[in-house]
């Protein structure tokens, strides 16, 4: 097509990419902007048409919409895609896109005032994380599994917070281009991109708050236990899951090879991995692939049945029970009652001790146990406190602890049955003097 196509023609730099069924499209491209009048909008079409604006090297052609609803004040974006391959055939398609005008701050007193008090928590317990980092260190604040939920909530809590900052102006700019000039093309592509973000951000925030909770309702010995089983049997698991991946791999890129060519469920190898996986969930159509290869289709199911679920899943579980079974043989948990322990949680959070006890405990073994120890002159006084005495330290006591109960369990049913034997005795002597 020659360039003169293309005179009065505006080229949009600022579009992103679009990702359709098919490809990922650039950003970029001509554009023209229809008028609100339909004669005019219809003498525009007539004059793309007949200039060749469409033409071989054409792959995409975008008729967008940008809406908006005052009554219920949202923004609506709509695209109208028309995907043309090399072939000459040509897809159709429409992406939808609802985003809100204000941000959850702005939608009454009530929600604002719910924003605030997190707004506020999120300050405060940042200071905590703080604190935490500067009492045990950095190295040791990264090797704590436990640390990462909390690093998690914060890193998602303030892109929310950035999100619910950068919207209002957003909007606010858009607007003031608006009413500059009604009829000119805005480009929403930006407000979308970052609202998508948002609603992703979301849920893993929603995901790692309740995540959360879990650290705070280990009240009960079950949870405690199932809690120490998998720190004890989290390397046998890893190993495990390594070799599941593998195995799943292998029967997705062979139910790719198999059936990618006809099925839609099985076209790459990503889709392949899912379907495999809702196999395992009993979410699958066997006639599908039975239709395909009614010769390979029951051999290939039956060997993913049994060697997924039948060995690996069975493994899965034998590791935990068997983990669970010595840790409940051998560590005593002793139970803590629901109102001690958001006692002590809101003592331990609102008066500033939330790890001052538990780092005090730590100094003090590292101190009994390195007393004897002096370090040489040109070694390196380390001021981190040493762990593993306290962890050992405390397994040894709990081990002693259960002990002690259990000797406990055996001399109470001793000293019953010697009470029903005497009682027995009186009532044999009784008899016999009658």
């Amino acid at each position: 097509m020659d360039d003169d196509s293309y005179h009065d023609g505006h080229y949009k730099t600022d579009a992103n990419k679009m990702s359709t069924n098919s490809h990922i499209y650039k950003g970029g491209g001509f554009s023209k902007i229809f008028h609100s009048k339909y004669n005019d909008s219809l003498d525009m079409i007539h004059y793309i048409y007949n200039s060749g604006w469409i033409d071989r090297q054409t792959r995409l052609v975008v008729l967008e919409l940008n809406l908006f609803y005052d009554a219920i004040e949202m923004f609506q974006l709509v695209k109208i895609i028309f995907e043309i391959f090399p072939t000459g055939i040509v897809v159709s398609s429409c992406y939808v896109q609802s985003i809100p005008l204000k941000c959850f701050l702005h939608f009454g007193c009530f929600i604002f005032f719910v924003g605030i008090v997190f707004y506020l928590i999120i300050i405060y317990y940042t200071y905590q994380e703080f604190c935490e980092i500067s009492m045990v260190r950095i190295i040791s604040y990264v090797k704590d599994l436990q640390n990462y939920p909390d690093v998690l909530l914060l890193l998602t809590s303030f892109l929310a917070i950035a999100y619910n900052i950068w919207h209002p102006r957003e909007v606010k700019l858009i607007s003031d281009t608006f009413v500059k000039d009604p009829w000119t093309y805005i480009n929403l592509d930006n407000l979308l991109d970052a609202w998508n973000v948002y609603v992703i951000n979301m849920g893993i925030l929603t995901f790692a708050a309740w995540l959360k909770i879990i650290r705070f309702v280990s009240f009960h010995r079950t949870l405690k236990r199932l809690a120490i089983t998998i720190e004890l049997s989290f390397k046998n698991i890893l190993g495990l899951l390594f070799i599941y991946m593998i195995t799943i791999l292998a029967f997705a890129q062979m139910g790719t090879v198999l059936f990618g060519n006809k099925l839609e469920s099985f076209k790459s190898t990503f889709a392949s991995t899912f379907n495999i996986i809702r196999i395992l969930m009993c979410d699958f159509d066997y006639m599908e692939i039975h239709e395909v290869r009614p010769i390979l289709a029951p051999v290939y199911f039956i060997a993913a049945i049994i060697t997924i679920y039948g060995v690996l899943l069975n493994l899965f579980v034998a590791i935990i029970l068997a983990t669970y079974s010595e840790v409940k043989s051998s560590v005593y948990v002793r139970d803590t009652e629901v109102f001690q322990m958001l006692q002590k949680g809101f003592k331990n959070y609102f008066c500033g001790g939330r790890y001052k006890a538990e780092l005090e405990t730590r100094m003090y073994i590292d101190k009994l146990t390195t007393k004897d120890a002096r370090p040489e002159p040109s070694q390196k006084y380390e001021s981190q406190p040493n762990v593993e005495p306290m962890r050992d330290l405390r397994e040894e006591l709990a081990s002693l602890t259960e002990r002690s109960f259990q000797i406990e369990k055996v001399l109470d049913r001793f000293a019953s049955t010697i009470e029903s034997i005497s009682k027995l005795q009186g009532v044999i002597k009784g008899s016999v003097k009658q």
